[in-house]
């Protein structure tokens, strides 16, 4: 490893421009960066309104950083503090630490005889630590937690959530997020608990053959083609109001459409609007897909049709015979029968200008779009500030397209990804898989065992046994 430091994402600020070296340890703060150097100094970068990118001299073992300030643990385990102190954050106590966990208007550290220290914004008590002895330590906006030195977790601080009431057992590692927080058990399996409105990650039972997933709901087909979603107000008795087995999805994400439609095994599409009733479309169909506003699907002729918001054209297909549909954002991708892609809609980042050459499946998201050559290769087109555009090489059998991301299943089975990691929805588990999804921040797949899997941004939602989930 080379020690440099590589940033992406927003840069407004120059906080995704890191500097020149080597370092040992680095943090993010809301519009800044902080890390260690090989030898222990501090260097900042970013935003500096509070002076948040102004760290003191000296050397440093730990480093973590808030809102407008940042703190860390010099070599001599004393706590030192810079940038804005609106309430108080940036005045740690005397005393000799082991840890430190800094949030946006607090922090916290466990002293080297155990005990919990706290300083900063209290509104919600989350700088009024328990008794007792810790050995690690998470803070968030409005609530603290601790793993205590028998393994339990403790937490403090708001909790209109339940993003302070851990569950028992014995613990190793914990992080807390804004209303929810995560631990890691001695047996290695994560926990959650707090905030879960959309219950999106509260996977059902297998074996599954297919998946589709939305912001706040997912939708997955069983092995007896029966359909089983979750998530999402309502979205599951939506399902049971119908008779009908399955063998396809597709999920919207905006009020403009169904929010979900389905292709029974006689080939008939079926969608359920937002009170739940559900409806026929005419006619009989293969494939469908549906993006932001608008859903396309082909008929059993393999003509296509589209239906929803059209302001673009992305609901206006060309004529001719198609094989597979995908949808973006405010455009469509089409693969004709002789192997060629056709794009139609908004071409802001040439999302519609697919490459020439010969094509065996095709997926698109929000502004990019990728496809599988007929040799096994992966091409991409359209928006690649990410590098989502940029596949690796080597053969395919399956794409999926998410918000910043890709991914693709090798004929081993095996899952590679490519584009925005920050949550880690681009660094998939091994094993090997039928299908994968990317979406948004997280991705998921099914195992060669018909379980699902997933991974990336599911902070608000609890983690349930025996999944793999990577952050």
């Amino acid at each position: 490893m080379s020690g440099s430091i590589e940033c992406w994402g927003s840069n407004w600020d120059a906080f995704a421009d890191p500097p020149e070296g080597t370092f040992t340890a680095i943090d993010a703060g809301e519009n800044q960066s902080c890390a260690i150097r090989t030898d222990q100094t501090i260097e900042c970068w970013g935003q500096n309104r509070s002076g948040e990118a102004d760290p003191p001299e000296g050397t440093f073992t730990a480093i973590d950083a808030g809102d407008e300030h940042a703190c860390a643990l010099r070599t001599d385990q004393t706590i030192e503090c810079w940038g804005d102190s609106l309430n108080g954050q940036t005045d740690p106590p005397e005393g000799q630490f082991t840890t430190l966990s800094i949030s946006g208007q607090h922090g916290c550290g466990v002293r080297t005889n155990g005990a919990i220290a706290c300083w900063g914004a209290n509104r919600d008590g989350q700088s009024d630590p328990p008794e007792g002895t810790f050995i690690t330590i998470a803070t968030a906006l409005y609530h603290s937690c601790g793993v205590r030195t028998n393994g339990a977790v403790a937490c403090w601080g708001a909790n209109w959530d339940g993003q302070s009431d851990p569950p028992e057992g014995t613990f190793t590692a914990i992080d807390a997020g804004e209303n929810q927080s995560c631990a890691t058990r001695t047996d290695q399996t994560i926990e959650c608990w707090g905030y879960n409105s959309t219950e999106r990650a509260d996977l059902p039972e297998g074996p599954f053959t297919a998946i589709d997933a939305a912001d706040r709901h997912a939708c997955a087909i069983h092995t007896d083609q029966t359909i089983e979603c979750w998530g999402g107000k309502h979205i599951s008795w939506w399902i049971d109001s119908v008779d009908a087995t399955f063998t396809a999805t597709a999920i919207a994400t905006s009020t403009h459409i169904e929010p979900l439609c389905a292709i029974a095994t006689d080939q008939t599409i079926t969608c359920w609007e937002y009170e739940g009733q559900a409806h026929l479309l005419e006619g009989t169909f293969t494939a469908i897909d549906a993006s932001y506003d608008h859903a396309c699907a082909i008929r059993t002729d393999q003509t296509i049709e589209c239906w929803g918001a059209d302001r673009y054209g992305q609901a206006n297909p060309p004529t001719g015979k198609f094989t597979a549909i995908a949808t973006g954002v405010w455009y469509s991708c089409g693969l004709s029968t002789d192997g060629a892609v056709a794009c139609w809609g908004d071409n802001n980042n040439g999302q519609t200008d697919p490459p020439e050459g010969t094509f065996t499946t095709i997926a698109s998201s929000s502004f990019h779009s990728c496809g599988i050559r007929t040799e096994g290769a992966m091409s991409c087109w359209g928006d690649n500030d990410h590098g989502q555009s940029d596949p690796p090489e080597g053969t395919f059998t399956t794409v999926t397209t998410g918000l910043n991301h890709s991914c693709g299943l090798r004929p081993d089975q095996t899952i590679e990804c490519w584009g925005a990691d920050r949550y880690g929805q681009a660094s998939p588990p091994t094993g090997k898989f039928t299908a994968v999804l990317a979406y948004d921040s997280y991705s998921c797949a099914i195992t060669t065992g018909g379980s699902i899997i997933c991974w990336g941004h599911l902070p608000t939602v609890p983690v349930p046994d025996g999944v793999q989930y990577t952050r």
